[in-house]
This record gives structure tokens, C-alpha cells and sequence, in this order.
């Protein structure tokens, strides 16, 4: 990048620099070195006749279309190249034009900038080349991600910057989201990430966009760990609305069948306890469950309804919260692969009406909290070290399995792959070395522990 910077200095001492090459939208201006003749300089993209051979047959034996001289001719046609956008780009508005007009005037055509761009076959790096948008106005820094920008020595000329994208980094924690309703679970995902920088990121479990509260997200190391809580016990609290059945089972989808509502609460009451224990649930067919290959939600989109195998939840709190309206709402904890909507709808049919799900928001995931999340919003608001104190460490998601603590030797062992002599109960473990967490360890019933999952940083 350093190397860079010093090539289009080069250019203002008029030295020669390497060329630059253009990718990116038609809208970004192209550098490069110009073979055939074909050079970003000056209002026309003519071609030279020394280079094309178009022009003067009898051109002078030194001409620098000379086969001995490939150096030489390379060299001014990247000169030429970067000193005409320069010269393109550092135009000064003259008085009393039209400032629309002027910024209009310095703008090379996208079909030359891409003509240049066909013929620059010596450039040696690709870089986004754009423009400041204030090109008269005070300096103006550049944006996160750029190397540089090139400072004109004229004050009314336009600054450029190289911009090469977003920098990802590593980052390693976990973070307690509070998910908005009307946003998927991916799309949370991407905020938050763009937010940290962060170069590798995941969730634990997927949000409907109707649903709201704790999305917990993974970033880095912590990403491993994900899928234990994907197993966790998860806690909601869900609106029902009696009376009416939708297509997709929640407020979203067409109402597809009316009914009245005819009981009272004593009959909901009496209702809930079927539902409390282990179950058997026929889960929507507009979910993520696959069948041949295809999500049910596709096969739903086309109008069609296969036969789903019910599955056995559990159900360990059932309890109703408020009941009003032909409305109600419950709080529910269940196991893994327990859908809400599916538990609405059988509701429904055990009072002889219909149900569906209005409102539906995560309080808890195993041992984490809602209470303990944090929105986008509140997020987008802090200055980075301040947004990073949001970060748990990535063991917090392994809280519900017990201890095991080894010594330098067999920490040693463990994070090379290799088994090592533990006491204890049988099943899995968060293994630490002193205080740092070695990863995740399985121990058999002989007391061997071996690894199952292993810290980068270990």
C-alpha cells in the first residue's frame, strides 16, 4: 500500500509510476497504463499515431514503437495515463460557471474510463478509484478502509482517496441482541457484524421476522460453541388471537377460516395442562424443515401441502398471563425444535375455535437473558471501544456444562488434540488451562477427556 502511495506521487515529480487498474462500478474513474494508444488524458481519448500506426506511415526510425525500447514505451504510457486523471480530476471551477456544469466537465465518460481499462494490461494492483463527493469544499477524510488519499498542491484541486472496501478483523465474543420485529435473524446478524467489523460471524437459532428479543451472535472462536446452544431451552412470551386461522399460522399470513369465540377463561384454564410435559407437534409447513431437498416454506409458497411427521417437544412452563378479547397471552418455555405457532393453532382446536400467533418474543436462551441484550440502535450510538464492552467471552455460552481445570502439561496435550486423565462424571466439559479457556472436552466413563472443539488463541 506504501508502494502505492509512492508510484502516484511519482507522477506530480513526472517520474514515471506503474499503472492502476479500475474495478468497480461505471461510476468510478479508471487508471491505467494505456496500451494502443488509448490514454484517460485530456477531454478526447484519441490515439496516439506513433502507437497505433494509424497516422504517419513514415514515423522517425526513434519512435517509440520500437520493439528495442519495450521499457521506455511502457513507462510514458503509464505516465501519461495517471497524469491525465490528475489533470482530469484537479480542474479548477472557473468563475462565474455553473457549479453543476463545472463538476460535470471533469467527469471522464464511463465508456472511456472502461476503454482505458481494456488495454491496461501492464497495471499491477486494482484499487477503487473514486471521488470525494465535497470537491471544493474543505478537506475531507477518508472514509475507514481507505490507504491513503492524495493531497493536491493547489488548494481548489479535488482530493481522491483509494478505497479497497470495508477491513474485516478478528473479533471473539459473544453478543445478546435485542432483535427488532419486521427483521430477519440473518439480517440482525449482518448489522451487528458490520457494526464490529468482525471477519467471522454467526447466531444460535433463527428469529421469525415477526418475532423480537434475544438473538445471541457469535463472533469468531465463539462461533464453535454455537451449535450447544442450539439444543438449549428456550423462554416466550406469545400473543394469541382466538377465532381466526391465517395460511402461514402467525398475523402475517391470509386469513383462511373464521370462527366465533364461545369459551370463557375457566375453559382455557382447563385447556393448558394438555399441553404441559412432552407433546407430539406437526410443525407448520411454512418453517425451514426440508423435504426432498426443499424447504416446507417453498413448497408452501407454490400452493402445496405435504404430510408432516409429528415430533415429540417439551413443554416445561405453560402459563397464561392475561386473557381479554378473544385474546391471550402465554409464557411458554420448551425444548429445542418447539414451534409456537404449531402450540397456538392446537390450542385453538382443544376449545373447539381457531388460533394464531400475533406476537412472539425470546426472553431466554439457556442461561442467557434477554435483560442482559442490547439493541442495533444502542449499539450504532457508542464509539467503538465502548460498543466492544457489549462483547461476553465466548465460554459464557458453555455455562450449563460443568468445569475441568489441567495443569501446563496436559493443557498442552489437550490443545495438540490428544487425550488426557480427568476425574469426574462422565459427558461433556469446558476445559480451561489456569484461566483461559482450551475449548470443549467430552470424558468417557474410563476418565479419559478428549477434545472436541479447540480454541484458536489456546
Amino acid at each position: 500500500m506504501r508502494s502505492l502511495a509512492k508510484e502516484l506521487q511519482c507522477v506530480r515529480r513526472g517520474r514515471p509510476a506503474r499503472g492502476l487498474r479500475r474495478h468497480g462500478s461505471r461510476q468510478e474513474v479508471a487508471v491505467g497504463a494505456c496500451e494502443q494508444g488509448i490514454c484517460a488524458s485530456g477531454p478526447d481519448l484519441r490515439a496516439d499515431p506513433s502507437r497505433t500506426g494509424r497516422g504517419d506511415p513514415h514515423r522517425a526510425p526513434g519512435s517509440a514503437r520500437r520493439h528495442d525500447q519495450p521499457d521506455r514505451c511502457s513507462d510514458q504510457r503509464r505516465l501519461r495515463a495517471c497524469q491525465g486523471l490528475f489533470q482530469q480530476s484537479g480542474r479548477q471551477r472557473e468563475p462565474g460557471n455553473d457549479p453543476a456544469r463545472s463538476a460535470k466537465s471533469v467527469r471522464i465518460p464511463a465508456q472511456r474510463a472502461w476503454q482505458a481499462d481494456q488495454h491496461s494490461h501492464h497495471a499491477a494492483t486494482a484499487f477503487h478509484l473514486r471521488r470525494v463527493a465535497r470537491a471544493w469544499g474543505p478537506d475531507v477524510e477518508a472514509d475507514q478502509g481507505s490507504i491513503g488519499d492524495l493531497r493536491s498542491d493547489r488548494p481548489a484541486r479535488r482530493r481522491l482517496s483509494l478505497s479497497i472496501g470495508k477491513t474485516w478483523r478478528r473479533v471473539d465474543g459473544v453478543l445478546l441482541l435485542d432483535k427488532p420485529t419486521g427483521m430477519t435473524s440473518n439480517s440482525a446478524l449482518q448489522a451487528a457484524r458490520r457494526l464490529f467489523s468482525a471477519a467471522k460471524a454467526g447466531h444460535t437459532g433463527t428469529l421469525d421476522p415477526l418475532a423480537s428479543g434475544l438473538l445471541p451472535l457469535c463472533f469468531g472462536e465463539a462461533t464453535k460453541f454455537a451449535v450447544d446452544l442450539l439444543a438449549a431451552d428456550k423462554t416466550y412470551e406469545a400473543e394469541l388471537q382466538f377465532g381466526a386461522r391465517t395460511a402461514t399460522g402467525d398475523v402475517d399470513g391470509l386469513v383462511v377460516e373464521r370462527c366465533p369465540v364461545n369459551f370463557r377463561l375457566a375453559d382455557l384454564e382447563a385447556a393448558l395442562p394438555r399441553f404441559r410435559g412432552t407433546v407430539r407437534q406437526i410443525p407448520p409447513m411454512y418453517s425451514a424443515l426440508k423435504r426432498d431437498g426443499k424447504p416446507l416454506y417453498e413448497l408452501a409458497r407454490q400452493g402445496l401441502e405435504v404430510d408432516r411427521e409429528a415430533r415429540e417437544v417439551t413443554i416445561h412452563e405453560l402459563t397464561l398471563l392475561d386473557f381479554s378479547a378473544g385474546r391471550c397471552r402465554l409464557r411458554v418455555t420448551c425444548s429445542k425444535g418447539t414451534y409456537i405457532r404449531s402450540l397456538a393453532e392446537d390450542l385453538g382446536k382443544a376449545l373447539a375455535s381457531l388460533a394464531h400467533l400475533t406476537a412472539l418474543r425470546r426472553l431466554a436462551a439457556g442461561p442467557l437473558a434477554v435483560s442482559d441484550a442490547v439493541t442495533l440502535e444502542q449499539l450504532a450510538a457508542l464509539a467503538d471501544e465502548d460498543r466492544r464492552c457489549w462483547l461476553l467471552a465466548p465460554d459464557r455460552l458453555l455455562q450449563s456444562l460443568p468445569p475441568v481445570y489441567l495443569d501446563d502439561a496436559d493443557a498442552l496435550r489437550f490443545v495438540h488434540g490428544n487425550p488426557v486423565r480427568s476425574s469426574g462424571l462422565p459427558g461433556k466439559c469446558r476445559v480451561y488451562g489456569g484461566h483461559r479457556l482450551l475449548g470443549l472436552g467430552e470424558r468417557n466413563e474410563q476418565g479419559s477427556l478428549r477434545p472436541r472443539r479447540i480454541v484458536a488463541s489456546a
